[in-house]
């Protein structure tokens, strides 16, 4: 299993400020108090609070997001448009400082190109406010969260480049000119870094919320089942309702990648991942299964992933009238263990979320106006499934980096970025 993250705290405050909400809305007696036992779509789990991002207006209609014609097949991105993997720039080896090409670091070559006489400087600065001078960081703490917005929102650097800048103007040089008048040499994963730390502090648009729990902690009722703690927590993940509603629209309609939350089980600890942040930038998922199903079906397959049980009627959400069954699988990017030297195509470094979970409808599946309430994650032994293994919450980037101070870095200007990433593209 791969691993990628970002600051937890940082994350949910950018993510989590008020939206203005453009698109349709539930109606207000299918809302809920996201603090009830109930599994229909929480105010938090909301798809508007991604807003002009999730890219136009979309439907609740269950036809308008999933069918029978949809088992078997995958969605999202063209192969061009696959994000690229790079490291997440882990603060313990000091971030954007971390030499790890065995030479200068990214931002020693940036500051070399852009400010030498800072340079001290914003080695010092980084190391205390976004590397392995800040109290209390953990293993995954790092930029993930820049990794993956640039990774969805950028075209990847295809080779190194040899630059030298001037009155914040960047020019091509050459190998044979490196260290002469200011000519730098940058690989692949140093302009990735520029990237991760740029994009790291743009405003962020986020649906669902984290759960930032212990494993050992995580609350659960008599049947197994992950109850939610406080307003807005996400132990059982990201509602699949608006989950489902929120993939059909970003990558089967508009064939684009979005931000998610990775929270499932670390091999090397041999514990689930639910008080670390992971993000992924994920483009693809795929339809396995797709069923209407009876109440007390849907009741069972809740309780304990089976069809049939002691269970006769489903308890959890007094508005469904209905129910379905769905398996889905989400394809996304890990990151490398190193940043790169060579291109890497996303495809390489590409795994998976497989999730099965009840659907809870307003009426029959089979009529055009059956409407999703919401829903719950379930587990399935066949299929590998499990309830902790899921997507707290799924962002995109609502505005593109701009120059000025951010939190993360007090040098990096992404003007003079965007012309070294020119470069490496061309």
């Amino acid at each position: 299993m791969a691993h990628h993250q970002l600051l937890s705290t940082t994350l949910l405050t950018l993510a989590l400020g008020s939206c203005a909400l453009a698109c349709a809305t539930l109606p207000p007696e299918e809302r809920t108090d996201d603090r009830a036992d109930n599994n229909a779509v929480g105010r938090l789990e909301d798809p508007e609070r991604l807003g002009a991002t999730l890219g136009g207006p979309f439907s609740w209609k269950l036809a308008a997001n999933i069918d029978a014609q949809d088992v078997g097949r995958t969605f999202g991105v063209e192969d061009s448009q696959i994000p690229y993997p790079d490291t997440y720039w882990p603060m313990e080896r000091d971030g954007i400082n971390d030499r790890w090409n065995g030479v200068a670091s990214p931002l020693e070559k940036y500051m070399t190109l852009t400010d030498p006489a800072n340079l001290r400087n914003a080695l010092s600065w980084n190391s205390l406010n976004a590397g392995k001078s800040v109290n209390g960081i953990q293993y995954w703490n790092g930029f993930c969260d820049g990794w993956s917005a640039a990774a969805i929102a950028e075209s990847p650097i295809k080779h190194a480049i040899f630059a030298q800048v001037s009155e914040n103007v960047a020019t091509k040089c050459s190998a044979r000119d490196e260290g002469k008048d200011g000519c730098v040499k940058f690989e692949i994963g140093d302009l990735n870094a520029l990237m991760a730390i740029m994009y790291s502090s743009v405003p962020k648009r986020m649906t669902g919320s984290g759960c930032n729990t212990d494993p050992n902690l995580v609350q659960r009722d008599g049947n197994g089942r992950v109850l939610p703690e406080r307003e807005g927590a996400g132990c059982k993940g990201l509602n699949p309702g608006a989950l489902l509603v929120i993939l059909s629209h970003r990558m089967k309609r508009d064939k684009k990648a979005i931000v998610i939350n990775n929270q499932g089980f670390d091999e090397e600890t041999g514990q689930w991942r639910t008080n670390e942040i992971w993000n992924q930038p994920a483009y693809r998922y795929t339809v396995n299964r797709f069923e209407p199903v009876s109440s007390k079906e849907a009741a069972n397959l809740t309780i304990t992933g089976e069809r049939t049980g002691s269970e006769t009627t489903y308890r959890w959400n007094n508005a469904a009238k209905a129910f379905a069954y769905v398996d889905f699988t989400v394809h996304w990017v890990g990151e490398t263990e190193k940043a790169n030297i060579n291109f890497v195509s996303g495809k390489t470094q590409s795994e998976e979320t497989r999730m099965t979970a009840v659907i809870e409808l307003n009426q029959e599946a089979t009529s055009p106006n059956s409407t999703i309430l919401g829903g719950e994650l379930t587990e399935d032994r066949g299929a590998g499934t499990h309830r902790l293994k899921n997507h707290p919450y799924v962002w995109l980037p609502s505005a593109p980096p701009q120059d000025g101070p951010t939190k993360f870095n007090q040098f990096v200007k992404p003007s003079i970025v965007r012309q070294l990433l020119k470069f490496g593209r061309e």
